[in-house]
């Protein structure tokens, strides 16, 4: 169940949000088409759509206000962005995927969700109480998306870009909790993609997305990153995993970005413009860019 709560009371007045999101039961259909080939993946189902999009573009809504909120610069914000979150993990947001499309969709949203809350910790502004709400709401999760993958998600899912935000997820949670088996579950579903990358930088099941191939290695890039990114732990055991198989990807995919001729050759379909970077949280981002930063100067 997703629906926009608006609570009373002049302390919500002054929240600069003015809601918070419920969702803690989700069932929604996959956007893509149950019809499209086997061999080439990408195809939108209209009503599949309309419907992931009803429920999904709330939540994220809510955490791109959130975002907003915890890097104003004001400390009113981030106390009320604090508030919420631990509202809505009192809640129980998102520990209750009731579909495959539900379960997929969710890595992304907590792995951001939980970066926000690493960012507030970092800043001393958790209190032991709210801290422990958090934990265990953290624990839940990462818990409940071990499952699904290691059991419940189908071979491509297992290997493809919800596997690695699915890593960022549950890396997150580990290091808010310090959670070893956490850490190491992260970093073991990170290296499921890194193991995957071609000796031309590409990976093999995102180019089967099509016309949306660029876009989906740019989507597939954000969470190894940002997983590399954690720590200087993280970053030391992936960085160099493979033959460098993250220097690799992230390198055909900003040539990509900048000109998708080859790309478009690989994967035989003309690639779709770039989504706006504007999506993505600027936690996220920060991290990725760092270390983008990083493996560019490696490569010199």
């Amino acid at each position: 169940m997703v629906s926009v709560r608006r609570p009373a009371g002049p302390e919500v007045l002054r929240c600069s949000t003015l809601f918070g999101v419920e969702a803690n039961r989700i069932a929604t259909r996959s956007k893509y088409s149950s019809a499209a080939s086997t061999a080439q993946v990408g195809f939108t189902s209209p009503d599949g759509l309309q419907d992931h999009k009803a429920v999904w573009s709330q939540v994220r809504r809510f955490v791109r206000n959130l975002d907003q909120m915890v890097w104003s610069g004001m400390p009113k914000d981030e106390k009320c962005a604090l508030r919420l979150i631990v509202d809505f993990a009192r809640q129980g947001g998102l520990e209750q995927m009731e579909s495959k499309d539900a379960h997929l969709t969710r890595g992304r949203v907590s792995g951001e969700l939980f970066l926000l809350l690493l960012a507030l910790e970092q800043r001393e502004r958790i209190t032991p109480s709210e801290r422990n709400v958090l934990k265990t709401w953290m624990k839940d999760i990462a818990a409940d998306t071990q499952d699904f993958f290691d059991h419940g998600a189908g071979s491509m899912s297992k290997r493809n870009n919800h596997r690695y935000w699915a890593a960022l997820s549950v890396g997150a949670a580990a290091q808010f909790i310090g959670d070893k088996d956490l850490e190491r579950w992260c970093l073991a579903s990170a290296m499921v993609g890194l193991d995957q990358v071609r000796d031309d930088g590409f990976l093999p099941l995102e180019l089967r997305r099509g016309h949306q191939a660029r876009n989906y290695h740019v989507y597939a890039l954000r969470p190894l990153l940002a997983v590399a990114g954690l720590s200087d732990r993280h970053r030391d055991t992936l960085i160099h995993f493979r033959q460098d198989a993250l220097k690799r990807l992230s390198a055909a995919t900003i040539k990509a970005m900048k000109n998708p001729s080859e790309i478009s050759a690989v994967s035989g379909a003309y690639q779709m413009p770039l989504p706006a970077e504007s999506t993505y949280t600027r936690q996220l981002k920060f991290l990725g860019g760092t270390l983008l930063s990083v493996l560019a100067e490696e490569s010199h």
